[in-house]
């Protein structure tokens, strides 16, 4: 989105980008990584969407794709025809209706209504003089684990030899 004073910039750029039909192509970096994409613009907004370098394509015999069987042109007729009458309703917009989003909403809207806080605060920022939970020690959970698994299965290999 545009920053401080840039609106005006920010939506000359994309409207004489989409007028003219014109797309950017720009690189950045995120994580560490650089990427490849193309600026469009859409509705008077700008987007970035991520292209491939020549290296980061695969070709088909590189993933080991077989080769394409010859097709029968009254099979390929057959299967084109099934996929028409399968496809031959109009869409319901509400399948593809957001239903996680829309429960959020009304969740929200609930804890408005009672005047509950929206807003969720990391562990030990609650104001409370309360420390924050030490972090998990992920290695000795899988150690007990594996310890726990072990011992299981001894304990069941000597039921049997009993």
């Amino acid at each position: 989105t545009p920053a401080g004073d840039s609106n005006k910039a920010y939506r000359l750029l994309a409207q004489v980008m989409e007028r003219t039909g014109r797309t950017g192509i720009a690189t950045f970096v995120m994580r560490g990584k650089e990427y490849l994409v193309a600026i469009l613009s859409e509705s008077g907004i700008l987007r970035a969407e991520t292209l491939r370098f020549a290296d980061e394509v695969r070709t088909p015999e590189a993933i080991g794709l077989p080769e394409k069987p010859e097709l029968d042109r009254l099979t390929v007729r057959r299967f084109e025809k099934a996929i028409e009458e399968a496809t031959a309703g109009a869409l319901d917009p509400e399948e593809l209706a957001d239903g996680y989003g829309r429960r959020l909403e009304r969740l929200i809207e609930a804890k408005r209504k009672r005047g509950e806080s929206l807003t969720v605060t990391p562990a030990g920022e609650s104001g409370s003089e309360e420390p924050a939970e030490e972090p998990v020690d992920l290695m000795n959970v899988l150690k007990w684990s594996l310890r726990s698994a072990e011992e299981s299965s001894r304990s069941r290999q000597r039921r049997e030899k009993a």
